[in-house]
């Protein structure tokens, strides 16, 4: 009889603490455009210099530094200007897609507003209209 094995991949970044417990870093062997395109590592404009440097994405983002505050008032003033639910929908989990800190952000700024949108019953009917809101596989 075949078995199937499950491989692992090894981790694209892994998480760490100062020794105080204050802070958390991110250490990761990506660079680039790998580390934009990757959700789990990309902040958008909120990297600071430094760590464009030392992540070879310095050119690749405008310049000008946004903190996390003010991209979360970006994200919200767009969400507004979406017409229906479903664009809501669709405008969140296309942030997901990008910037997963930003997203949880967005989601823990508000969540009785947010939790409707992205869960029942938004995504219901997202489910009943997959192939217009379908964007990439998750």
């Amino acid at each position: 009889m075949a078995r199937a094995s499950a491989r692992q991949e090894p981790a694209d970044w892994e998480m760490d603490r100062s020794r105080d417990q204050s802070q958390t870093f991110i250490h990761t062997k990506k660079r680039g455009c790998d580390v934009i395109r990757n959700p789990h590592l990309n902040k958008g404009m909120a990297f600071s210099l430094e760590e464009r440097l030392q992540l070879g994405i310095h050119g690749l983002l405008p310049p000008a530094f946004l903190s996390q505050d003010v991209q979360l008032l970006q994200v919200l003033r767009n969400y507004e200007l979406k017409k229906d639910e479903l664009d809501r929908y669709v405008f969140l989990m296309g942030l997901q897609d990008r910037n997963e800190k930003l997203f949880y952000r967005v989601l823990t700024s508000d969540i009785e507003r947010f939790m409707p949108i992205v869960y029942t019953p938004t995504v219901g009917l997202a489910c009943q209209q997959y192939g217009l809101t379908f964007r990439r596989p998750r």
